[in-house]
């Protein structure tokens, strides 16, 4: 129960009486129900982001019944809300939904809960936050990366792919973040030696959901400027061996606009 994990989470500041409730709770005691734990003096300030975050449903739903903030929010300007979809808790989400839970205001660096569910790839998460207002999917945080840059930048192409294929509508594979880099920059930005069997194949899957090799960034750098300079080592015709290296023809090609582009040994 809630009463044998206070010692791993975060402790509220501030009881009903001024007091801190949880300095005063038994980490071994064990609690039948949410009404126990309510009744036995714990405050309700802030306790229903931790019920969500260990996905206590019925611990939630007593403590806003009796009063806790739905919109309370931590250090860092998070609600229960977003504690609960970092979490993965989906019925906690939906729960605090229900109660009018404001999830288009970002957190200190306006992250909101949909920029969470695409950071840690709750696609269930995702989808639940876009059928009450699948406007979320626009929001910006302090570095101008929307959920699906997120989403992509952290591996979950599962969540990219239904963003792209399913709400197409609100999603722009082109958008820039603060620095004007679009995701396709970003890729050729940020790739490395470990990344690199699977660039041609990264490259041609943005490419082919509409992603604009001639868009600059902030600096007047379109792609090829940045694929030219890649910390890459490309294949020398005259070198026999293929291991570790790209072949270059492949990749000009496809950046050069070749909807169809072929792998021939380079020459």
């Amino acid at each position: 129960m809630l009463g044998r994990a206070t010692r791993a989470v975060e402790m509220t500041r501030g009881g009903r009486e001024g007091n801190n409730a949880f300095l005063n709770f038994e980490s071994q005691t064990e609690w039948e129900s949410g009404k126990d734990l309510v009744m036995n003096g714990m405050s309700y300030k802030d306790l229903v982001k931790i019920a969500c975050s260990l996905g206590n449903l019925e611990i939630a739903e007593i403590l806003i019944a009796h009063g806790a903030l739905i919109m309370a929010k931590d250090h860092k300007k998070r609600t229960a809300l977003s504690h609960a979809i970092i979490n993965g808790q989906e019925h906690c989400a939906a729960l605090l939904l229900a109660k009018g839970a404001d999830f288009l205001k970002g957190d200190s660096s306006n992250n909101t809960p949909a920029h969470y569910a695409a950071a840690y790839g709750w696609l269930e998460c995702l989808k639940l936050l876009t059928s009450v207002d699948p406007s979320c999917l626009k929001q910006e945080n302090d570095w101008k990366l929307t959920p699906l840059s997120i989403a992509y930048l952290k591996g979950h192409y599962g969540i990219v792919q239904w963003l792209l294929d399913e709400m197409s509508e609100y999603v722009d594979i082109n958008r820039k973040d603060m620095e004007g880099v679009t995701l396709l920059s970003s890729l050729l930005r940020y790739t490395d030696e470990d990344a690199q069997s699977e660039l041609l194949e990264q490259m041609q899957y943005l490419l082919s959901r509409g992603a604009d090799c001639s868009i600059a960034d902030s600096l007047g750098n379109d792609v090829m400027h940045v694929f030219a300079g890649i910390n890459v080592r490309l294949r020398d015709p005259s070198e026999d061996s293929e291991k570790g290296m790209l072949k270059s023809k492949p990749y000009f090609e496809l950046l050069a606009g070749d909807d169809t582009p072929t792998y021939p040994n380079d020459n």
